[in-house]
């Protein structure tokens, strides 16, 4: 009998561990890149022939190596990083496990050249399929260049299956992105076929080097996002919920400076979005710091993705932090409040008691917030007492209200804004009355449709609807939300249609937006003063009083420095 098991030869096993961590071009500048960026470069050059596939060569002014340490750089799991096992607990740098180029060596043809402060020479070492072929010396300057030709030209089935060029040559571009957005104080050249593709040049912080990469024309799509305290730090930036990104290169996610996918994170994104997620697609580029042993970054051979050691604490730091910052109004509003103080009492709001309340919402729109008369208070019921003077309004083809402050021009969208304002007056079961119908609705649906109504004939009952059952497929409503005037069978088809097209698996919610943007009023409706100032005092009573419960703003503002841009002064 022949044996079936085989010890497979060492130079197989180098090549079957190579494919796991070095699989196209790409992956090879990822592990090369976090090798300079480990041994402290502040300037790392990376040139390509023909996508990678004929030459990769990354240059840095890094600390360097002796010849030794060369030599045992191709061997695998030999490390700079660790010593023991103990030791992957609270690893900090990006390499760690010793593969990387013992994988690329084992598959391509690599020199590497390097040389300390402290040597009078540089030491370059030529392998081929990981042995050494040849030493020599060199005169440069302190750093590593690793130079890797022929990438897969002992494995030409895995060679086969590389993309086309262009998309080699894209998944190069991104492994660079996610290289120089988390170390914005490092200059990146990038060089393809003899073109000069990219210069980053060293940035102050991370926004810069944001906009170095997808360019300023898109900042007014952002918005700032940060948070601290004794364990983490976040930052970074997120797109308004009215932006829609269609692409996944406005998605990303750093965790102590690494590039990783996490689908936790993901739903806590989302999430935090809450109900203006429902129309767009957000972007971010979010950083995220956390004690390295509360992540395991070994779970993956490519390092992408990671475990918390705390889930529902991450998932709580980027649900709350996304929340509280689209529901502050920065998506809306970026005044300089300072320049308002001169309208700070355009509402005096008090409760009961005469106290001052203190109301964020409002705050960032017509308050300085030098002021120390406004108090944090868990109460928010306001009274509208006075508009001051030098604050101006108006209604725009019955449709949109005006505001005039100092400094720009603020435009409500009197639908969205009223739609806003019924919506958490629904949720919060806040004056909702019931109304009765002098004549009740007899409504004959459909079998289908008439299973839907009996499916949330429980939901509509919470907020005022009384519904009973008249034959098979035909109900009764005789009472109806008091907010829903003049009920009739076309309106309330209509809101049904409108239940059953909302995105939300919640059907509740679904009820309560569609509700509200039937009760809403409507665009072309005209607005007495009093009208209007009542519904600005009743939209900034809300907690997410910028966006209506479809994500789309409930106002805007333009700058009188943007007025000034349009007309040419």
């Amino acid at each position: 009998m022949h044996n079936k098991i085989k010890i497979l030869s060492p130079n197989t096993i180098s090549q079957i561990a190579a494919g796991e961590v070095i699989d196209k071009p790409s992956s090879c500048i990822k592990e090369l890149l976090e090798n300079s960026i480990d041994a402290g470069s502040d300037k790392i050059e990376i040139e390509i022939k023909s996508a990678g596939k004929v030459v990769i060569q990354v240059k840095d002014n890094g600390i360097g190596m002796i010849e030794e340490d060369i030599i045992n750089s191709v061997k695998r799991h030999a490390t700079s990083k660790i010593k023991d096992i103990s030791d992957l607990q609270t690893v900090s740098t990006y390499g760690f496990r010793g593969e990387a180029l013992p994988s690329i060596a084992s598959v391509s043809k690599l020199t590497v050249i390097s040389k300390q402060k402290s040597d009078e020479i540089g030491t370059r070492v030529f392998f081929d399929k990981g042995n050494v072929i040849s030493i020599g010396k060199v005169a440069m300057n302190k750093g590593t260049t690793i130079i890797v030709e022929r990438l897969f030209y002992n494995l030409p089935v895995r060679f086969k299956f590389l993309k086309s060029d262009i998309s080699e040559y894209r998944a190069i571009l991104q492994q660079i992105f996610h290289s120089a957005l988390p170390n914005y104080n490092v200059e990146y050249y990038f060089i393809s076929d003899g073109k000069n593709i990219i210069h980053f040049r060293k940035c102050t912080n991370i926004k810069d080097r944001i906009f170095q990469i997808i360019d300023r024309i898109y900042e007014k799509k952002f918005i700032p996002i940060n948070y601290d305290d004794d364990k983490y730090h976040l930052n970074g930036f997120i797109t308004k919920p009215e932006i829609n990104i269609t692409s996944n290169n406005y998605r990303k996610i750093f965790i102590n400076g690494r590039y990783v996918s996490n689908k936790i994170i993901s739903k806590a994104i989302i999430s935090g979005y809450g109900e203006t997620y429902s129309k767009s697609r957000p972007g971010y580029y979010l950083f995220i710091d956390l004690p390295k042993d509360e992540i395991d970054i070994n779970i993956h051979p490519k390092k992408l993705e990671v475990k918390f050691q705390n889930e529902k604490g991450i998932f709580s730091l980027i649900y709350n932090s996304i929340h509280e910052t689209i529901s502050s109004g920065k998506a809306v509003l970026n005044m300089d409040r300072d320049s308002l103080s001169h309208i700070q009492d355009k509402y005096n709001y008090t409760d009961k008691s005469g106290a001052g309340l203190y109301q964020p919402a409002l705050d960032s729109l017509f308050l300085n917030d030098s002021s120390d008369r406004y108090k944090p208070e868990s109460q928010k019921e306001f009274i509208f007492r006075e508009r001051a003077d030098n604050l101006k309004y108006w209604q725009f083809h019955n449709s949109y209200i005006l505001a005039e402050t100092q400094t720009a021009l603020i435009i409500i969208d009197q639908h969205a804004a009223h739609e806003r304002i019924i919506y958490e007056k629904l949720k919060k079961k806040e004056n909702v009355l019931s109304q009765k119908l002098l004549f009740p609705l007899v409504i004959k649906f459909s079998p289908n449709d008439a299973v839907f109504i009996e499916s949330i004939i429980n939901e509509l009952e919470k907020i005022k609807f009384e519904i009973s059952s008249f034959s098979s497929n035909t109900i009764i409503i005789t009472s109806v939300p008091s907010i829903l005037n003049k009920m009739t069978k076309e309106k309330f088809l209509e809101i049904i249609e409108s239940i059953k097209s909302e995105k939300e698996s919640d059907i509740y919610e679904n009820i309560l937006k569609s509700i509200a943007c039937k009760a809403a009023i409507k665009v072309n409706k005209k607005l007495s003063s009093e009208e209007m100032e009542q519904l600005i005092a009743d939209l900034f009573r809300c907690n997410v009083p910028y966006y209506c419960p479809h994500g789309r703003p409930t106002l805007i503002k333009i700058s009188l420095d943007e007025i000034e841009k349009m007309v040419g002064r």
